[in-house]
């Protein structure tokens, strides 16, 4: 299907542009642009809600390279116009709701404006704090936010000093902080209201399990060398980190099923994940096969990952997946 084709080359530029390490990160952009520019392709609003949610799920789950908040804003950007011309402010909202570092973009590109249903929407989602400029008004009378407030909206992470050094693998001052302070090094780590991954703020997140989401090695290994014990949850936190291999070196046992990775590594588009799980594991564990190939496309449906989509629409299931998770073109 010429549709679903485009969906999946789309998906597979943004995956690139925003993993892009080297210096073809303006060639990777320019890639993007062709396939989205309203001159050579003009999605229908049917059409372009399934980009939308496609940006919306991999930028909400999706790993955070450097001046990740900059290549998305660059997206959004290219669809600018459309976005504005094709949906009202709480259609729009609806679509990135749960993403807050992309409703801080579109209130910052005037994609979105704050209005009764904003506010009421972010009161209920508890993002006060973080939208407080758009929705208090006593801000704007006067009332003082601190210096770094933009910059710490803008970065969307954690902006603890502990959280700093582990995301930066800095082993020198953590050690330094951790000798000076005593800290337990079993601690969770402290809240921040300028946390936007969603993984992070659905748990409670001890230093080595925030060591491992973030590929932190050399801290990763302090905490196991000072006898922080490795849990069977940090297979979650490693998908994000990508040093499985730690994990597989230490014997650490698997508390979730495969299935529970495999569903994780699709709903991050961490595709090489995903096919390791598959193809190295499911097969070894009592899960009728039929059952297995409807869970991982019910995954890939519902976090838009075209990675995974059948070559053949031709099960039942496939078409409530489409209606369940709103592929009105499909349907």
């Amino acid at each position: 299907m010429e549709y679903l084709n485009k969906l999946k080359e789309i998906h597979n530029c943004i995956l690139e542009f925003l993993d892009e390490e080297g210096d073809e990160e303006e060639q990777k952009l320019a890639d993007i642009q062709s396939l989205l520019n309203p001159q050579s392709y003009q999605p229908d609003r049917y059409e372009l809600k399934s980009i939308l949610y496609l940006i919306s799920k991999i930028t909400k789950n999706h790993r955070r390279r450097f001046h990740f908040y900059e290549r998305v804003k660059s997206i959004i950007q290219i669809l600018k116009n459309q976005i504005v011309q094709a949906y009202s402010n709480p259609e729009i909202f609806q679509i990135f709701k749960r993403n807050k570092l992309v409703l801080f973009i579109l209130l910052k590109e005037n994609i979105i404006t704050v209005d009764q249903y904003f506010t009421g929407k972010v009161s209920e989602l508890q993002y006060d704090q973080f939208f407080s400029p758009e929705i208090d008004p006593t801000i704007k009378s006067g009332k003082k936010l601190p210096d770094d407030f933009e910059d710490k909206r803008q970065i969307g992470e954690n902006d603890s000093y502990v959280c700093g050094l582990i995301r930066n693998d800095n082993i020198d001052d953590f050690v330094v902080y951790y000798n000076k302070n005593n800290i337990s090094l079993n601690m969770s780590i402290p809240k921040s209201i300028y946390e936007t991954n969603s993984f992070l703020l659905q748990r409670n997140t001890s230093l080595i399990e925030y060591s491992a989401f973030y590929g932190s090695i050399r801290i990763f290994n302090f905490l196991r060398l000072n006898k922080v014990e490795l849990t069977p949850s940090l297979w979650l936190y490693t998908i994000h980190g990508e040093i499985i291999h730690l994990l597989e070196d230490n014997h650490i046992d698997v508390e979730n099923t495969y299935e529970e990775l495999l569903k994780e590594s699709i709903k991050c588009h961490h595709n090489d994940f995903a096919l390791y799980y598959k193809d190295n594991f499911l097969n070894d564990v009592k899960l009728d096969s039929s059952n297995y190939n409807i869970n991982m496309f019910s995954y890939a449906f519902h976090f838009y990952n075209f990675y995974f989509f059948p070559n053949e629409l031709n099960e039942k299931n496939f078409f409530f997946y489409a209606v369940q998770y709103d592929y009105y073109k499909l349907v």
